[in-house]
């Protein structure tokens, strides 16, 4: 399976899937969070071979996989839309992430001060 990276034409999210073609991986995109509200000809597709050794069987990489978040964030430089700096702690890929390590490095973790 090859990965591709899909995303809108008018929107800032994007996501992983597994499929393949390039057609095949637009449709499947139609069908995830981040493409499902978009026109099948609004969803953009792209070669990402980086991530085809992370196929697992799924079609798409999920944000709650602890493996596939990690490499999503590590690898690609994904983040949290909303970040919520009092669940980083518990992320697996919270050394990894540049949206918590530039939190720490500015504020330090001010929910460990009582």
């Amino acid at each position: 399976m090859k990965a591709y990276i899909a995303s809108t034409k008018y929107e800032n999210y994007v996501t992983i899937v597994f499929a393949e073609t390039a057609g095949q991986a637009r449709s499947i995109a139609m069908h995830t969070d981040a493409c499902c509200e978009a026109e099948f000809t609004d969803i953009e597709v792209r070669r990402y071979p980086k991530a085809d050794n992370q196929y697992d069987g799924c079609s798409e990489m999920d944000w709650e996989n602890p493996k596939h978040r990690l490499f999503l964030v590590s690898e690609c430089g994904f983040s949290c839309v909303e970040v919520d700096y009092i669940y980083c702690k518990s992320c697996i890929a919270k050394e990894k992430c540049d949206t918590y390590q530039e939190y720490l490095a500015e504020d330090g973790d001010k929910y460990d001060q009582p």
